[in-house]
């Protein structure tokens, strides 16, 4: 009977710890970590298109646009509050993340003192054993979690895209809709114009009679009679005053 490898297998062990530690540090913190920050992104963004989305939306009220092009933005606001909570509910985590151990590094060792105690054969092996399956337990906790906050993220990010096609949809059909309406008002504005002339010029009255409530002017100077004349023309007679009588001579 051959005897066992037990080296090669402490070896193996060794390899299994080093890269099932790894893949729970990563759970723990790097993708943890990568996850908050993508989300931090997405409620920024949702919380833009949500003010974005109001705004404009008075903005067309403004112009009187049709009202499927207002539904139309009233769903893409809809859809990025959607997003909104989607977000702040993935976050946290809700299902949390799940410790190697239970009470503390101390307790393995315990473990491994225990193992001694007992003059069980390979020691070492059977710790390493124990310790990987301890790992393995934490790191399968961990992904379960990142993995449910990465679906509810991929849903945020589709909220959002459909939130901002519905968007461009509106934006995209107000300056034909506006242009129409404009066209529509100009119209109708023309042939309101074209009636109140006409009416106006079918209720003038054709009496030719008709005369302004004023008095006439005064006829021309001269053509009230007499001789006009100026300081040049010679006068018919002279006034003298003489010690105080007046004397009228003829020339």
């Amino acid at each position: 009977m051959s005897e066992y490898d037990y080296r090669s297998y402490e070896k193996n062990l060794e390899k299994v710890l080093e890269s099932v530690q790894k893949d729970y540090w990563a759970q723990y913190i790097d993708i943890n970590h990568h996850q908050v920050i993508v989300g931090r992104t997405y409620l920024w963004v949702s919380a833009a298109l949500i003010g974005a989305y109001a705004a404009g939306y008075q903005k067309l009220e403004q112009l009187s646009v049709h009202p499927i092009i207002s539904f139309i933005l009233i769903t893409a606001f809809f859809l990025s509050a959607i997003a909104f909570g989607i977000c702040l509910y993935a976050i946290p985590a809700r299902k949390g993340y799940k410790s190697v151990h239970q009470n503390g590094w101390g307790e393995f060792s315990h473990q491994a003192y225990d193992i001694l105690c007992n003059k069980k054969e390979n020691p070492y092996a059977l710790f390493l054993a124990d310790y990987i399956s301890k790992f393995d337990n934490a790191h399968y906790h961990s992904l379960g979690t990142n993995q449910k906050r990465a679906k509810l993220l991929r849903v945020t990010s589709w909220f959002l895209i459909v939130s901002f096609i519905f968007a461009m949809l509106s934006l995209a059909s107000v300056p034909i809709n506006y242009n129409k309406s404009d066209l529509r008002k100009e119209n109708v504005m023309t042939e309101s114009n074209d009636n109140t002339s006409n009416t106006g010029t079918e209720n003038q009255p054709t009496n030719t009679t008709d005369k302004p409530n004023i008095p006439p002017p005064p006829p021309p100077a001269g053509s009230q009679g007499g001789q006009i004349q100026t300081h040049g023309a010679k006068p018919e007679y002279l006034i003298r005053v003489t010690n105080g009588a007046t004397i009228k001579s003829e020339d």
